[in-house]
């Protein structure tokens, strides 16, 4: 029914309810200003049926309104606003008896609230079960749903954060000196099994108190916290309004106490329970005077997954406060903060000032018109502490996350002291851009696209972030450049000596960490070198396209020599390198006993060529490694193979293919036998028989290919043997020279050159060559 138009008869009109404020108007900051007005179209929805508020109410509601205009002359004469008139619930009884049951401060959100407590009292169930008629049904909130589409989180800590969270902002009106924060967790007496039933020694939580001294829950605070993605806080904290939500991913069920001053003077009492089943058990009385404002919120019932794995301490607690508070701490405007764990207390503000090496510098600048404010502070390094050295953004005064983008790596370092005692730096950026882009769950900056905002971009905040920090840590910054440089050489010289001519050529403007690891070290080294091999070589082509007549002609091939050497010298050492490593394999080989067969011929035969294996492209030149017998194999590749006897075996390489070869290439592995063989078994003749065929045309490719004009290509002929009497006479009688080494033999007989070496002469001249490619590139060791 309409204003009015309510009917004393009415069979459900036995309770009535007078309002000083309509619901829909209610404005805290009008109401002084405004009559009250009385409201009798709301509909209070029960089971199966609706009844309007007496009209009785609208005769009681005049007076109340003329009381208003009385003390509003008085108002206007002290020019000054006074508190909210008071709002008075009068619930009937079935004779008709009105009687005073409560009174709230008068705001517009205690008569909220007194509403509610009125309906509830006629046996509904709150709030969101009135509606007005005019404007039809009030939404309802699903908070289980709601917590659906939060992030997940993992550990108990994001609950507990946010409601210290909670805790700093009460205290915010609070004298800094008197602003008080304590922190208690609470273990379970006895340690419980893990889910596989394992015993375990850990105290899991059995629940989190924070309480703080700060404003409390007031009317218009607890309407706040009723509303989902309220933006009461959003102007001065950057709030988003869903922080208590995340109590809830991690705890079951929130217990809140608090005893809060109205704006009439007096302090009230207020107790709820905060659940996915919504607000409950909420009561409001007034509080004693030995009640000290004071809130404390309890965490209870942990869910599953969320348990520590280890027991909490402390200590443990303490610094993850200071990492997310970080801000408040470093500018001095954190409340005091007691962590109580176990029976250990610590202050939080006493551990941060022990950590403290320099007070705090504070910079401001200005980007596309925003504001920024930049705090510089060195702490003292602990790894236990959560702590890492950075560029932190910060939004709400709390931190959100580290900036991803590059920076100049000597700012993310652990700086020495003078006297090498590690420490590190900390800046945090504040502004209010970043309490605009941070994501609703306070995790992190959502910057967008570039230059698709009138808002500064990270590069151009980062940018001047550096420029003030080289400036603070220029003294930090010349020692980390010495560890660094220290740090590269003994890479350089231990692991990777093929970069020594490039970290010679930028020294300057190379750095890493001085605590990095191996790995780390060399991916650096890999992306800069690959950086400037790219940008260098682009340079080189580009001169080199264009004329070079006249006297530059010297001096360009000069640049283009230093500038391409780091990039040559590279390759070869890093080609050397990789040999190195084939000659210690090799060198393995060769210390393998004769026992059990030819173990050691097959190993070494297996590391110079894959056995049994025709086929070109199964071995290509990463996969065998001939150049261990001479530099003219590295490129070559198998025609085919010939078993001449039991003991030996033919491979033909060329270069080229069969049917248009450069150059022919015969090696035999001579396995080991009898001292004394005939001369039908010597290695020369055998090859020289299997040149006769090829001169020929008597042999083919694996593949069937012919294999063309071999009478008029250079034949090279290489045979790996044990040296024993009879072969060093077979080699003499063939006109073969012996080495200086005494332990090989080489010459040309009819018209193929003949190398015959050991497999310790092989090695020998193997490492002699790789050893000169080492000191081609500059380096000392082989």
């Amino acid at each position: 029914m309409r204003h009015g138009g309510t009917s004393e008869s009415s069979a459900d009109a036995t309770k009535s309810v007078l309002v000083t404020r309509a619901l829909s108007m209610m404005q805290g900051g009008r109401y002084a200003e405004s009559p009250p007005c009385f409201v009798s179209d709301v509909i209070i929805a029960r089971p199966g049926r609706a009844f309007d508020v007496e009209s009785r109410a609208g005769r009681a509601f005049s007076g109340a309104r003329r009381a208003w205009s009385a003390s509003r002359t008085e108002r206007n004469a002290a020019s000054e606003r006074t508190p909210h008139p008071p709002a008075e619930i009068l619930l009937s009884s079935s004779n008709n008896t009105a009687t005073p049951d409560r009174r709230a401060d008068g705001s517009p959100a205690g008569i909220r609230l007194a509403v509610s407590y009125a309906i509830s009292r006629l046996g509904v169930c709150g709030p969101r079960r009135v509606a007005h008629r005019d404007r039809g049904p009030v939404m309802k909130a699903n908070v289980s749903g709601y917590l659906s589409r939060l992030r997940k989180i993992t550990s108990y800590k994001d609950a507990l954060l946010e409601a210290v969270a909670n805790s700093i902002q009460a205290c915010a009106d609070v004298e800094p000196e008197n602003a008080e924060i304590t922190v208690e967790i609470r273990l379970k007496l006895q340690a419980e099994p893990t889910r596989k039933g394992h015993p375990t020694n850990d105290r899991p939580i059995e629940s989190i108190r924070v309480t703080d001294n700060g404003e409390g829950f007031t009317d218009e605070n607890f309407e706040s916290f009723c509303t989902m993605d309220t933006d009461r806080k959003a102007a001065r904290f950057g709030c988003k309004g869903i922080g208590r939500f995340l109590w809830l991913k991690a705890f079951r069920k929130v217990v809140v106490e608090s005893v809060y001053r109205a704006s009439s003077g007096e302090k009230y009492f207020r107790r709820f329970e905060f659940s996915t089943s919504d607000i409950e058990n909420e009561s409001t009385r007034k509080a004693g005077d030995d009640e000290a404002v004071r809130t404390t919120i309890s965490l209870q019932s942990m869910i599953d997954g969320m348990e520590q794995t280890h027991d909490v301490t402390a200590e443990e607690i303490v610094h993850l406060i200071i990492g997310h508070f970080l801000w408040d701490f470093a500018s001095g405007t954190v409340p005091k903060i007691r962590v109580v764990c176990a029976g250990e207390s610590l202050c939080a503000n006493d551990v941060f000032e022990g950590m403290r090496l320099a007070a705090t510098e504070k910079q401001t600048f200005n980007l596309a018109g925003y504001d920024f404010e930049f705090l510089q502070q060195t702490l003292k390094f602990k790894s236990k502490n959560g702590l890492r050295p950075g560029i932190y953004y910060c939004a709400g005064g709390r931190v959100v996350c580290k900036a991803s983008t590059a920076l100049d790596p000597k700012i993310e370092s652990l700086m020495p002291d003078a006297d090498g005692a590690d420490r590190m730096f900390l800046g945090l950026v504040k502004s209010r851009v970043l309490d605009e882009l941070v994501g609703n769950e306070r995790n992190v900056i959502e910057w967008g696209t570039e230059g698709s905002d009138d808002h500064p971009s990270e590069k151009a905040i980062l940018k001047r972030v550096e420029e003030i920090c080289s400036e603070y840590l220029k003294t930090e910054f010349e020692r980390l450049a010495v560890k660094s440089n220290a740090r590269l050489q003994e890479f350089v010289d231990t692991e990777a000596p093929e970069y020594k001519a490039f970290l010679n050529r930028r020294r300057d403007s190379l750095y890493v960490r001085p605590d990095a690891s191996v790995s780390d070290v060399r991916e650096y080294f890999r992306e800069e070198f690959h950086k400037y091999e790219r940008a260098e070589r682009r340079e080189v082509d580009d001169w080199m396209a264009v004329d070079w007549s006249g006297e530059e002609a010297e001096s360009k091939i000069r640049e283009l020599s230093e500038r391409i050497e780091p990039i040559l010298a590279r390759d070869l050492v890093k080609l050397a390198a990789s040999r190195r490593f084939y000659l210690r394999m090799y060198e393995k080989a060769m210390s393998l006993s004769e026992e059990g067969g030819f173990r050691k011929e097959k190993a070494i035969h297996s590391l110079l060529y894959p056995m049994n294996t025709d086929d070109r492209l199964a071995v290509g030149t990463d996969k065998q490694n001939l150049w261990l017998i001479d530099e003219r194999l590295t490129f070559v590749h198998c025609l085919t193979s010939d078993q001449r006897t039991d003991r030996a075996a033919l491979k033909l390489f060329a270069v080229g293919t069969a049917d248009n070869a450069g150059e022919l290439y015969i090696i035999e592995f001579k396995r080991p036998g009898h001292d004394d063989c005939d001369l039908d078994e010597n290695p020369i003749s055998q090859v020289l028989d299997y040149v006769d065929e090829l001169r020929a045309g008597g042999v083919t490719a694996a593949d069937g290919t012919e294999i063309t004009g071999a009478d008029k290509l250079p034949i090279y002929c290489f045979i790996v043997a044990h040296i024993t009497p009879t072969l060093r006479k077979q080699c003499r009688n063939s006109g073969l020279q012996l080495g200086a080494s005494g332990d090989y033999f080489f010459g040309v007989v009819n018209g193929v050159y003949f190398e015959v070496m050991s497999v310790n002469s092989l090695y020998k001249k193997a490492k002699e060559r790789n050893h000169a490619l080492l000191t081609a590139a500059g380096l000392d060791n082989p």
